[in-house]
């Protein structure tokens, strides 16, 4: 049929007939939709869709959490979900004791990173002072070989001082 048209309206002619087309499938949907409707009305049911039903049967589960206990042994009422709510409880309260942990260790993590690079500035101003002044390696052996001789010579003293102090308590205090 489009072809029995002029070439220059066979485009408009085309997408005419494809809306047509289309029209007719989404009237056709509706119609069968609208029919089933209908006839499940007549039947005397409710057509419901999947999600509904799985919707109100949640609401009847969660709204429905007490039974009866049985009479003969003279109980009351008892929840079903007591248990569940203390574990759900005790989780959370594990869960925010973890949440604490990490972010105390996240922050010693950091004040160490901190130290770290504190530490690493003062090395190297150290280093950069100890080439400004010149001292070679043998210099600052010499200076760590006094240091132990005068320590050595401080004991040494203390221990003669201590010495001469007894000998004096000895002969004079008695």
């Amino acid at each position: 049929m489009i072809m029995k048209e002029q070439p220059a309206r066979r485009g408009m002619v085309k997408i005419m007939a494809d809306q047509m087309n289309l029209d007719y499938t989404q009237l056709k949907n509706a119609l069968q939709t609208f029919m089933k409707k209908r006839k499940q009305k007549a039947w005397g049911c409710v057509w419901i869709s999947r999600q509904e039903k799985a919707d109100r049967e949640r609401e009847e589960l969660l709204n429905s959490y007490a039974t009866q206990a049985p009479r003969d042994r003279g109980e009351s009422t008892t929840l079903l979900i007591d248990a569940a709510i203390e574990h759900n409880r005790q989780l959370n309260t594990a869960s925010s004791g973890l949440d604490d942990l990490i972010a105390n260790a996240r922050g010693i993590l950091g004040g160490l990173q901190e130290q770290r690079m504190t530490l690493k500035g003062a090395h190297r101003r150290i280093m950069d002072i100890a080439s400004t002044l010149g001292l070679s390696n043998m210099v600052m052996r010499l200076v760590e070989q006094r240091e132990s001789q005068d320590r050595l010579i401080l004991f040494v003293g203390m221990a003669v001082t201590l010495a001469i102090m007894y000998a004096v308590y000895y002969y004079f205090g008695k």
